[in-house]
C-alpha cells in the first residue's frame, strides 16, 4: 500500500493511528519514496498542541489572534 501511495501527487497527507504503529516510519517510507525525496520532511504530532493554538503553531497567526500573539 506505501509504494501506491508514494507515486499519488499528493500535496499534505495526514496519518492517524494508535501509540506504536509505525505512522512514522510510514511517514518516512512514503517520503523517501516519492518524488519529494529530496526535500524536507516535517513530522508534527498534533496530540501535542493545544487544541486552541494547532492552528496558530501549524499555519501562523495575526498580531492580536489571542494572548501573546504580538507578531504575524
Amino acid at each position: 500500500m506505501l509504494s501506491r501511495l508514494a507515486s499519488v501527487p499528493f500535496s499534505a497527507l495526514l496519518i492517524t493511528g494508535e501509540t506504536g504503529t509505525g505512522k512514522g516510519l510510514a511517514a518516512r517510507i512514503l517520503h523517501n519514496s516519492g518524488p519529494r525525496a529530496s526535500g524536507p520532511l516535517i513530522e508534527v504530532n498534533c496530540a501535542a498542541l493545544p487544541r486552541e493554538l494547532m492552528e496558530a503553531e501549524l499555519f501562523g497567526h495575526e498580531a492580536g489572534a489571542f494572548s501573546g500573539a504580538k507578531a504575524r
